[in-house]
């Protein structure tokens, strides 16, 4: 029988929605965050820090040898793991549903914290655009 999460998380690398599930067995939108550096022309941030990857712990690598577009694109993946640890922790770690194209969810699963990981119950592989959100959380929603 498949669990219907009680909070779906969509991504895409600008924005992340967040909604959790109504007594009706529908879903509502109660958060939504687009602090992504993916939102950002590429000029914008790196101008005034040429050569400048901080990481987020001593020991990881600063990735000095990837393209600066690579670069970027993990350190937009590893923003959105960490929001969506905050996210979880802040509502108790419930059970949770992810939607995402399927390169971008498997690079965030592979960055969140195992104990997150082990509370999803429902992947999706969705591009999130306008217009298809309420499309994408049917397939959440829905008993098969």
């Amino acid at each position: 029988m498949k669990i219907i999460p009680t909070l779906v998380i969509l991504t895409n690398r600008h924005r992340i929605l967040v909604h959790r599930a109504t007594n009706t067995g529908a879903y509502e939108e109660t958060d939504s965050l687009d602090p992504m550096e993916g939102n950002e022309s590429l000029s914008d941030l790196v101008s005034d820090q040429a050569e400048s990857f901080p990481t987020e712990d001593p020991g990881e690598p600063a990735f000095d040898s990837l393209p600066l577009p690579d670069e970027l694109e993990i350190r937009a993946e590893k923003q959105i793991s960490a929001k969506i640890a905050e996210i979880l922790a802040r509502e108790g770690n419930p059970t949770w549903g992810y939607g995402a194209d399927a390169r971008l969810r498997e690079a965030v699963l592979d960055h969140l914290p195992w104990e997150y990981v082990e509370t999803l119950t429902q992947e999706i592989d969705a591009e999130i655009t306008v217009g298809r959100t309420a499309e994408i959380l049917d397939q959440f929603s829905s008993p098969s």
